[in-house]
């Protein structure tokens, strides 16, 4: 649960050209997990948000999560692996063609992040097609990070 800054992600129609993304997890009362996600698609632009819920699949050990979009659109996301001190998370689609790295720091070195590229390989993920997620001004326009919709 907490904070989790997008560092990276295969950019999905709906993601692309985002900044400043993070998702927020709580635990809800009637056991589902609520997700809020809020991105700006520039720096200057105001902060928006998209909400949805998940629950977590029995026996899965935690990793196997259905996620509901607008409350009707689903789908399935894994959790490869967590930090032992809970500070990074690799997470894909089933069909390994969507991943992303979260961290609980808006930013990440670079000896760090590819460490975290050569785990997703180990999974299957063809690490080649993530983009970072500018947390910062100061990332935009470097090599590897996504542009900004809104400059």
């Amino acid at each position: 649960m907490g904070r989790w800054y997008v560092i990276a992600h295969v950019p999905y129609f709906t993601d692309r050209g985002h900044v400043a993304a993070r998702n927020e997890y709580t635990l809800r009362s009637d056991g589902r997990v609520g997700i809020r996600y809020f991105y700006r698609t520039g720096f200057s632009q105001p902060e928006k948000l998209l909400e949805a819920s998940a629950t977590v699949q029995d026996g899965s050990g935690n990793r196997d999560w259905k996620v509901w979009f607008y409350k009707v659109v689903p789908a399935n996301y894994r959790v490869l692996e967590v930090a032992a001190d809970d500070s990074w998370a690799l997470i894909d689609s089933p069909g390994r063609d969507l991943a992303w790295v979260f961290a609980r720091s808006p930013v990440m070195d670079d000896a760090q992040y590819q460490d975290l590229l050569q785990r997703l390989r180990g999974h299957g993920i063809n690490a080649d097609k993530l983009w970072r997620v500018p947390q910062v001004r100061e990332q935009v326009g470097q090599l590897g990070f996504d542009r900004p919709n809104d400059p």
